[in-house]
């Protein structure tokens, strides 16, 4: 009588299906895959905080909304930055401003990486330095502690 069940359970685990199309979806162990994404986040984190700022400068300023352009170099006003309970905290001496020369915002990295997700897919903030560094999508300041992103919407300039 054993030898039937095993026999059954041998018939049983046969599988009369043909594999025809397999998936493997992409995975962030994937170093390029988890670049992208990294990448992604982090530009729009600095479109959110250009958004933000520029709406600020409309909304309370008036005027100064106008000038937005014509002043060549501006410190914008401190926005509050919530650290993750169990992540990173800088010290007293880590700028954390938003800053415009030019037609560009200077976003310090610290600020990106305070932002969880950025913190969970980076690990640390050398590493995310390194991802921006090697990437043409975005581009970093000479001392490579912030992200130069454009002041203003090229679609809003007219």
């Amino acid at each position: 009588m054993l030898s039937k069940t095993t026999e059954i359970e041998a018939q049983n685990s046969e599988t009369p299906y043909k594999l025809v199309y397999e998936v493997v979806y992409p995975s962030l162990k994937d170093e390029k895959i988890l670049q992208d994404v990294l990448l992604n986040e982090v530009i729009f984190t600095a479109e959110s905080v250009r958004k933000r700022l520029m709406n600020n400068c409309s909304d309370d300023k008036g005027q100064e909304a106008e000038n937005w352009k014509q002043n060549e170099r501006r410190s914008l006003p401190p926005e509050v930055v919530e650290f993750p309970k169990a992540g990173f905290r800088p010290n007293n001496s880590v700028r954390l401003e938003v800053s415009r020369i030019g037609d560009k915002l200077h976003i310090p990295l610290i600020k990106l990486f305070c932002v969880p997700k950025v913190q969970q897919l980076s690990g640390s903030l050398q590493r995310l330095q390194e991802i921006l560094q090697g990437s043409d999508r975005v581009s970093l300041s000479s001392c490579s502690s912030s992200i130069l992103y454009p002041a203003y919407d090229d679609n809003s300039e007219d």
